[in-house]
């Protein structure tokens, strides 16, 4: 079934902008069939049933010119006799954080169902049936300027029983064809790659509080429900005009919604107990028609603990709401894009009989991980630091990585190499990232450089550094997974990269402002107006992942290159940036005098210790730029974000502990005060930055998660060392605590480690998997090599070790 058969189709209309359209087909089985594996996929997006029954939804995030498409067996949902396939389809007319629009409009369906030894095509053609949807208004708001659009639904328009193969559709119009495979702009179809998204419906947990207010004015026709609720007073209700009943004391059930006065509203606010991502979903019984109910979202509550409703007109204008507006009995709205929040904000207008809500929540999707490593340790707080990143994790993961589930969406890459690594300690996946090492790769520029989101043709997009980032991403996934063939096709587009920053650099092999292209590193306020020692100290640390993956993949040659730019590099940033009097690196040099600036960060101090520069003065540094943050707030050192204590905390880890053991206790305690903080304060997943508030900074942001892999490196003491994970240093530590356990999942199986403290002596065992071998290093210096099965050890612990 390699060749495609069906065709592109669409209703022949070009006015494409947040444009919505049914497509159906009615067919006959002589029998319910074994197989129907069908492909499946459509510019924008779709939703597809068959028989009513709802079968999935897509196609992934990717580039029009390698068309995502998905694949999925129907034949379970098919039966003998009529059947209809049905789809609902998005266009957005624009391009966004997610969709890059490049004028193709279309929804095409290519396989075939296996019936008593004969088969059925299943193929979109011009027979399709087609409606432009008289339901969804067109002109509304976008949720961000970052994402789509609100979805304004009236269910008075929908074409009920749509989904039913005895649905009269005869005044629907015939489909149009788009063309068949290739056709601009998808000259070519790759498929997803990945798992479809794992879909559950999940109602709110409890009410938070009542509501009511005056209607803003022009509150039926709005085109921004968000700027309409933030117009309006809510006000403690008076009575109750929503009655709720609770299902075991745990979730919301049944609400019956009681009448409102003519022009006023009443409002609910609840609580998932939690942040959720997904698709916000209502179902109502028993209206009187014309009832309007609409749904915002937000990750939190003010400080005066009520909904907060963002400024439509400030930031990045989030503007997260929906709109349903009842028919008369039975509707529902289940939205189509996607929504983070944790409360969700029912206001109800123009009720003027009782009626009910049967379900008001949220259809849950995202990534099917599944959790197959864990950690727990004898401080329970770092156990929660654990979980709580690894479920900060799952919510940022759902075609792509995405930077967080509410304001963006989107698949920024320096997020994305921090979000790998705890992919790989908690769940063991390595396809989502995969698939970003070959967008990634596709977004090259003709320069060199990578976009750093994509897929987007957002002017600001290409960020240098994340092109480094991507090659960072490229090695862990080549130590993790072994997936050498990917690496060798990644090593012209990786060639290509390090030839932009050979000539950026210059002679002086340094890196300083670029002119046209975001130089981000973090939202610190680095001193990037000359030489910037975080940036070339970044292309040093691309420089020595390319030279490793280039050896890996067998290209020795460059390999030796990519080695000898390093020492190049290294040679100039030292002599530019390192200040002997302080024993640091300085983070900036004058292009034109080459005088150092008085700027000192954590970032080029923690980047050259990675670096492997200057060993013999690590303890300086540590002590120097590193160190000052963590104990004091005004410590004059430029301090990391939560993103890029990522690189921090490695370093401090990884090279401190070399010449100070104590470093380990004073990085735990750290981290149990900044993450462990945002958890005392309510947070159930971690957020942008140490102090993001409600409504700007977003409360769910895995590039914040990076202490779920540490704590399962440093304590479990768990290093992959060879490609594909067929070697692994062990070397469990104690930072002060007194016992750990745990797994960590590879592509052979579960790494286990279990240890204590007692007596001085720290008692254990580690249990590999087939398919590879280990080296447990003991805190008493000892080296044990490890085979498949189980090793126990025992080393008395030297003196401050604990």
């Amino acid at each position: 079934m390699n060749q495609w058969r069906a065709h592109w189709i669409w209703d022949g209309r070009h006015d494409l902008r947040n444009s919505y359209l049914y497509l159906r087909k009615v067919f006959r089985l002589p029998a319910a069939p074994k197989r129907a594996v069908v492909r499946v996929s459509a510019d924008s997006r779709y939703k597809l049933w068959v028989n009513g029954q709802f079968v999935c939804r897509g196609p992934a995030r990717g580039y029009p010119s390698t068309q995502p498409y998905d694949t999925v067996d129907i034949a379970p949902y098919l039966r003998a006799g009529d059947n209809a396939i049905c789809a609902l389809a998005h266009h957005f007319g624009i391009s966004t954080f997610q969709y890059l629009n490049r004028g193709g409009k279309g929804f095409i369906l290519d396989g075939q169902a296996e019936c008593n030894g004969g088969v059925v095509l299943l193929l979109t053609d011009t027979s399709w049936k087609v409606l432009r949807d008289p339901a969804r208004k067109r002109r509304v708001a976008r949720t961000s300027v970052q994402t789509g659009y609100q979805e304004h639904l009236d269910a008075r328009l929908e074409p009920v029983g749509w989904l039913d193969p005895q649905f009269d559709d005869g005044g629907w119009r015939n489909a149009s064809s788009e063309g068949t495979v290739p056709t601009m702009p998808w000259s070519s179809m790759e498929e997803r790659g990945i798992p479809l998204l794992r879909e559950q419906d999940t109602p709110a947990k409890a009410v938070v509080h009542q509501r009511e207010g005056e209607c803003a004015a022009g509150y039926a026709d709005t085109e921004n429900i968000n700027a309409t609720i933030a117009q309006e007073q809510r006000e403690p209700a008076k009575e109750d005009r929503f009655i709720v009943a609770t299902q075991n004391g745990k979730q919301l059930g049944q609400i019956t919604v009681l009448p409102t006065p003519p022009g006023r509203f009443s409002a609910l606010v609840v609580d998932f107990g939690r942040e959720v991502a997904g698709f916000g979903k209502l179902r109502v019984s028993g209206a009187h028609g014309g009832e309007i109910l609409d749904l915002a979202y937000m990750e939190g509550l003010n400080a005066d603990g009520e909904f907060f409703v963002p400024n439509p007109a400030e930031g990045c204008e989030v503007a997260m709401a929906d709109r349903l507006i009842c028919r008369e009995g039975d509707c529902e709205l289940e939205g189509y894009g996607l929504r983070g929040f944790r409360y969700l904000l029912l206001v109800a207008r123009d009720v003027k009989e009782p009626f009910t809500i049967s379900f008001l929540g949220v259809r849950e999707a995202g990534y099917p991980f599944n959790l197959d490593g864990d950690f727990e340790c004898s401080d329970p707080m770092l156990n929660r630091i654990w979980e709580v990143g690894a479920y900060t994790q799952q919510m940022c993961a759902f075609d792509s990585y995405v930077d967080c589930p509410w304001r963006e969406q989107a698949q920024w890459w320096g997020d994305a190499r921090v979000q790998g690594l705890v992919t790989y300690y908690a769940y063991g996946d390595g396809r989502l990232i995969k698939r970003g090492i070959h967008q990634g790769a596709q977004s090259q520029t003709f320069e060199g450089l990578l976009w750093g989101i994509f897929p987007t043709d957002w002017p600001g997009g290409i960020l240098p550094d994340y092109s480094v980032s991507w090659i960072l991403s490229l090695r862990d996934h080549l130590l993790f997974h072994g997936d050498l063939t990917l690496g060798a096709h990644m090593i012209e587009p990786l060639a290509k990269v390090l030839a932009w920053f050979r000539q950026h650099g210059g002679d002086r092999r340094l890196l300083g402002p670029t002119p046209g292209r975001w130089l981000f590193l973090d939202w610190a306020p680095l001193d990037k107006s000359g030489y910037s020692a975080t940036f070339t100290l970044t292309w040093l640390l691309g420089l020595q992942a390319a030279a490793q993956i280039a050896k890996w993949c067998g290209h020795d040659g460059l390999a030796l290159l990519w080695d000898a730019e390093a020492t190049a590099v290294a040679h100039t940033t030292e002599a530019a940036f390192w200040d002997e009097d302080a024993g640091v690196f300085r983070e900036s040099v004058d292009m034109a005098t080459g005088k150092r600036g008085e700027q000192i960060s954590q970032h080029a101090n923690a980047l050259a210790l990675l670096c492997g520069l200057r060993p013999n003065d690590t303890k300086r540094i540590v002590e120097g730029a590193i160190l000052p943050p963590v104990l004091r707030s005004d410590s004059g050192v430029v301090e990391a974000s939560s993103f890029y204590y990522a690189y921090v905390l490695e370093a401090l880890f990884n090279r401190g502990y070399q010449v100070d053991h104590s470093y380990l206790k004073l990085a735990l305690e750290f981290i149990k005060r900044r993450w462990g903080g945002m958890i005392e304060r309510g947070a159930t997943t971690f957020w942008e930055d140490w102090n993001s508030q409600v409504g700007w900074g977003s409360l769910c942001h895995a590039w914040s998660a990076s202490p779920t892999y540490h704590l399962s490196q440093q304590i479990l003491g768990v290093v992959p060392t060879a490609p594909g994970f067929t070697r692994a240093a062990i070397m469990p530590r104690a930072g002060g605590l007194t016992s750990a356990h745990g797994r960590v999942p590879t592509r052979h199986g579960q790494i286990h480690v279990t240890w204590e403290v007692a007596g001085g002596v720290m008692r254990g065992a580690v249990s590999i998997p087939p398919g590879m071998t280990a080296q447990v290093f003991g805190c008493d210096g000892s080296v044990t090599e490890a085979l498949p099965g189980h090793t126990s050890f025992e080393w008395p612990v030297r003196e401050g070790a604990l």
